[in-house]
């Protein structure tokens, strides 16, 4: 079990407890930057209860170079890594042996604790990720992971050499996994819960960060999307399911302006945190001027929705944030997107930092 973890240890040192309790066949390694000296004692504390490897380092050396050090210290075949924020539930250790048994790369069903409106429109993206990542295990053609919580064979990181220095290093170490031939898994007996930003702001810094780096990552792999394009459509759309209503609205009837006012706000989606809210409130416009077609599309939203809801235990789903995801929640996310493959076609894949934060 691996843990790369910035200033605070966050939920590791329960989740270490928790596995542990599952397993004694485990090792854990933390790589920690600038950890307070509390933080710190505990860890130290920590390393003669369980099989804990702790790596500090003063100064911040990174997300990658985090990750990529703890690899150098796991002797097991199945390595696993989790963020510092997500929350394992009971049952992990089984999971991943099921999973392991099936494929070669994927991550756990991935929840959203939180019911601010964030929260729950995050419910819908987080659904999105994990059922397009059950698609990929049927198809055996995959585009990347969530870094919450990668599982992956030993041989896959040797083959591929670890992770590398982009903005989202997950999407780019699971497609290069998927591109060297690795099948990818959906662990459907693993779930973790993870946390979403508690107001806009924070909400639209780490999306604008998370697209942009989609977007290098997907232009950095563009031999593999291009070897496989009906998937990778097919994946954009499962991953981020306002897509196909959206295009449904502005293919029909309705106020022009409204959809020329939306693509010039998306335009600039990551660029001011202001655009995607314009963007969202100019859709909302059109879906009210075009009733019929907003309403048929819903209905094929919540279908899609509820039928992945039950498929895999995402009970937490309730109707209002279906509203709420697609008049408001999706459009917003899209406008950022949207603007995020603006500014990489513009600016490039090679780029090694964004909004501040370095790859």
């Amino acid at each position: 079990m691996i843990f790369a973890a910035y200033r605070e240890p966050g939920t590791i040192f329960d989740n270490l407890e928790r596995i542990y309790s599952e397993s004694k066949d485990v090792e854990f390694i933390i790589s920690a930057d600038e950890w307070k000296r509390e933080d710190i004692g505990t860890a130290k504390k920590l390393q003669k209860q369980y099989p804990l490897t702790f790596l500090h380092h003063e100064k911040r050396i990174g997300k990658v170079n985090g990750l990529n050090e703890a690899i150098e210290h796991a002797k097991g075949d199945i390595l696993v890594f989790l963020d510092n924020d997500v929350e394992v539930r009971d049952g992990f250790i089984a999971g991943i042996e099921d999973a392991m048994q099936r494929g070669d790369i994927g991550q756990g069903i991935i929840h959203v604790h939180g019911d601010n409106w964030i929260a729950r429109g995050a419910r819908i993206d987080y659904l999105g990720v994990n059922a397009t990542i059950a698609i990929e295990e049927l198809t055996g053609v995959g585009f990347g992971v969530n870094g919450a919580c990668i599982i992956t064979k030993r041989e896959v990181v040797e083959k591929i050499g670890g992770f590398r220095h982009v903005i989202t290093e997950d999407s780019d170490f699971g497609t290069r996994a998927n591109a060297a031939g690795f099948k990818p898994v959906l662990a459907r007996g693993v779930h973790v819960t993870t946390g979403a930003p508690n107001d806009y702001k924070k909400w639209w810094k780490q999306r604008a960060r998370w697209a942009v780096g989609e977007m290098q990552a997907a232009a950095m792999n563009k031999e593999y999307h291009t070897k496989h394009p009906l998937e990778t459509v097919a994946q954009a759309i499962t991953v981020v399911p306002f897509i196909f209503p959206f295009l449904i609205q502005m293919l029909a009837p309705g106020l022009f302006a409204a959809k020329m006012g939306y693509w010039l706000a998306a335009v600039f989606g990551v660029l001011n945190p202001v655009a995607p809210l314009v963007a969202a409130a100019l859709y909302l416009v059109l879906a009210i001027s075009s009733p019929i077609v907003a309403l048929l599309n819903l209905a094929v939203l919540g279908v899609w929705i509820w039928y992945w809801r039950g498929e895999l235990r995402f009970k937490e789903v309730r109707p209002e944030d279906v509203l709420l995801y697609y008049f408001w929640y999706g459009p917003m996310w899209w406008a950022v997107l949207v603007g995020s493959i603006v500014y990489v076609g513009i600016k490039g894949h090679d780029m090694d930092e964004f909004m501040g934060w370095r790859a």
